[in-house]
């Protein structure tokens, strides 16, 4: 329990120019919290006055009659609508779902969304915080530092397993949330109150020293007890990689702690990727690789060559991509070895993606998997497949597309590829395309609730426009490939 924090952060709020040998012996003195675990707890306490705007906007402006009873787990949930712009608030946008609500802001793009536990909007849950940093165009001061230290955004959940550590705050029994505890309810008035100082570069640098931020104080005041400021940061750079060691070894946040490793710049990082791309099957292989793919060292092709003979692409999750990931490193510094009869034998998620890596690199098979892609029962091997076709454009493209169409009457088994014909400007391809639709009429679904596939038929033509824009870059040179259907 940092008393530290709380009595320092008190005393600029009353005093923000505070006396010289006061921040002396702040710097010879440091908290028991890092930077990384400091800001972040700053962070979550401004970040709950945002979920309580969410909890006030549902209560004021959106129940059918403000004074109903707010009970965001009950169906009967009595709303003017589940989606649309805010009334009175028309720069935010609403959206209900499940046990919670997100406000998007329409003008900065901010989301801010929350799921209520025990009726509360004090519930934390780290993949919406994790977005809602992700969202912020403009940061305030507190969110700036906390993305500073935090660049991946994801390795905000080593500080988030620290802080529950250190009682400041507490999971919850029986959904993936937590909240602050009673430790942190002295921040609140600082959070709120220095809004006004914030942004003044001594007064910031005072902020700094009394978070023991080091690297912080040196960048605002290189002058300030320069000999001081870098022994006391040498020695938080050695707590920090010592805990970061401790996490990934003892398997608590493995992922998290290899992207704090390399925001770190920390001299374990090669070991513990070696570690990790040595073990079982799991996301932590799959930040191992995202890491060494922007390293863009060859020196990992072997280690990757042999992680790539040992996943089985066609078994569960995180396998298909994992193999995926390594074949495509190995592609991108020339080492990738043929290939041919494991793509042939791809049955999983990622038999789109595999249509799309053979038609690069080996396109004697690429029509093989792109039919196999096209008929698959995995929605999105066939929006894969059917998008990288549309954006081919070719006689052989356009006829595995309409193939397809001239096989099944089906309306969710043809609905990427009816998506990915009507992107295209083939005449020929939109009168089949017409002719299909007039013979299999679809009568859609009404009411409050409707079933998966009919949400599937009702954005199929968005969610094919989104793949063929995120794959655009990567397909687009592709069509001059020599393809010869058999």
């Amino acid at each position: 329990m940092s008393v530290q924090l709380f009595s320092r952060l008190t005393q600029l709020l009353e005093k923000p120019e505070i006396e010289h040998s006061v921040l002396r012996d702040w710097t010879h003195a440091p908290i028991d919290l890092d930077p990384w675990n400091g800001w972040l707890l700053l962070g979550l306490v401004h970040h709950r006055n945002k979920q309580y705007f969410v909890e006030q906007t549902i209560k004021t402006r959106l129940l059918e009659t403000p004074n109903d009873p707010f009970d965001p787990f009950s169906r009967q949930l009595r709303l003017q609508r589940r989606s649309g712009i805010v009334p009175g608030l028309s720069e935010w946008e609403f959206y209900f779902h499940g046990l919670g609500c997100c406000l998007t802001n329409r003008i900065t793009g901010e989301e801010i969304d929350v799921d209520f536990y025990e009726d509360s909007s004090d519930w934390f849950t780290e993949w919406f915080l994790v977005r809602n940093l992700k969202s912020l165009r403009d940061q305030g001061w507190i969110e700036n530092r906390v993305l500073e230290l935090h660049p991946s955004v994801e390795s905000i959940g080593v500080a988030i397993e620290e802080l529950t550590r250190s009682r400041y705050l507490e999971s919850h029994d029986e959904h993936p949330a937590f909240r602050l505890t009673a430790l942190a309810e002295p921040l609140k008035d600082f959070v709120d109150g220095w809004r006004v100082h914030a942004g003044a570069p001594s007064l910031d640098r005072n902020v700094a020293i009394a978070l023991s931020d080091w690297e912080l104080v040196q960048q605002l005041d290189p002058t300030w007890e320069p000999d001081a400021v870098q022994e006391q940061l040498d020695e938080t750079i050695r707590l920090r990689n010592r805990e970061l060691v401790r996490s990934f070894r003892a398997n608590e946040r493995p992922s998290e702690s290899l992207l704090a490793l390399e925001e770190l710049q920390s001299p374990f990082l090669e070991e513990f990727l070696e570690n990790a791309i040595q073990g079982p099957s799991c996301g932590t292989i799959a930040t191992a690789l995202n890491i060494i793919d922007r390293r863009n060292d060859p020196v990992w092709c072997e280690p990757i060559r042999e992680l790539l003979s040992r996943i089985d692409p066609n078994t569960d999750i995180p396998a298909p991509y994992l193999w995926m990931r390594s074949a495509g490193y190995l592609a991108k510094h020339f080492q990738l070895p043929d290939l041919r009869p494991q793509l042939l034998s791809l049955s999983k998620s990622n038999l789109g993606d595999g249509a799309v890596f053979a038609l690069e690199h080996f396109p004697d098979v690429a029509v093989q998997l792109f039919r196999k892609a096209l008929r698959s029962s995995i929605p999105v091997n066939r929006c894969t497949a059917a998008a990288a076709l549309a954006i081919i454009d070719q006689p052989w493209s356009r006829q595995e597309l309409l193939s397809v169409l001239d096989e099944s009457e089906d309306q969710i088994a043809t609905a990427e590829v009816r998506s990915a014909l009507d992107e295209l400007s083939n005449q020929e391809c939109r009168n089949k395309l017409e002719a299909w639709e007039e013979r299999n009429p679809r009568e859609p679904e009404m009411g409050d609730f409707v079933s998966m596939d009919e949400v599937m038929l009702r954005n199929r033509s968005e969610w094919i426009r989104l793949q063929m824009q995120a794959l655009h870059d990567l397909v687009y040179p592709l069509r001059a490939q020599r393809i010869v259907p058999h």
